[in-house]
């Protein structure tokens, strides 16, 4: 089988959806693969240099990754291979 996409941010709101695709990954033996998507900061009149900007995307990238890979750990069966984590910045529902 093929990778299972699953949307989550890592929130507790996306935690039924991770726990149904890894139940359903399990019976298909495939790997899941979580995304994300979040919107950037709003930088119209900011008065915030690129690099500033850049560097709270960065970490705001990471924490989500960070939420999603806990959520994952912690419904996933033992042993299980750790699911990819993607971040994209876009609008969630054009993604």
């Amino acid at each position: 089988a093929g990778p299972l996409l699953v949307a989550t941010d890592g929130r507790e709101a996306a935690r039924a959806a991770v726990v149904v695709a890894a139940r359903l990954a399990a019976r298909l033996e495939a790997v899941p693969q979580t995304f994300a998507v979040l919107e950037p900061l709003p930088t119209y009149g900011a008065l915030v240099p690129a690099g500033v900007l850049d560097a709270i995307e960065f970490e705001r990238a990471g924490h989500t990754r960070d939420l999603m890979r806990a959520q994952m750990r912690e419904v996933s069966v033992a042993g299980a291979r750790e699911w990819p984590a993607q971040v994209a910045f876009g609008s969630p529902a054009r993604a």
